[in-house]
């Protein structure tokens, strides 16, 4: 049986995974959290903000929950889709306001069960 580089690249990202949960800890995060109570699903916020235009930020404020299924990277600024038992909904992380907590979002990868708390908007491009 040869060795194909499958188990090397495995241990690889274990040990990349380890480490990321080392600097979470670090950080005071426990990336294992016991309770999270989103109170807001992706098909119901697409229903409620179906009609609010390109680039605005309601007053509202959610509670989201799912798993990381896209991550796109841009410089300061990234965008997560989440995916939930309904549906999928975008996260808009910015350094811009995020500050210093900014440095978590670069510890999430696809896969990774998140929750988020914040206002919705939409993008300049529409999106919710």
């Amino acid at each position: 049986m040869g060795d194909d580089g499958v188990g090397a690249r495995e241990e690889d990202i274990l040990k990349a995974r380890r480490a990321s949960l080392d600097r979470l800890r670090a950080r005071g995060v426990e990336p294992f959290a016991l309770r999270f109570d989103p109170d807001a699903a992706a098909a119901d916020l697409h229903t409620k903000y179906a009609t609010l235009e390109s680039d605005r930020v309601s007053k509202d404020r959610v509670t989201v929950a799912g798993r990381v299924v896209l991550a796109r990277r841009h410089g300061n600024l990234t965008f997560f889709t989440l995916r939930d038992r309904t549906g999928d909904i975008q996260l808009f992380c910015a350094k811009e306001f995020l500050g210093d907590r900014y440095e978590l979002v670069g510890e999430v990868d696809l896969g990774d069960i998140v929750g988020a708390h914040e206002v919705v908007m939409t993008t300049k491009r529409g999106e919710l």
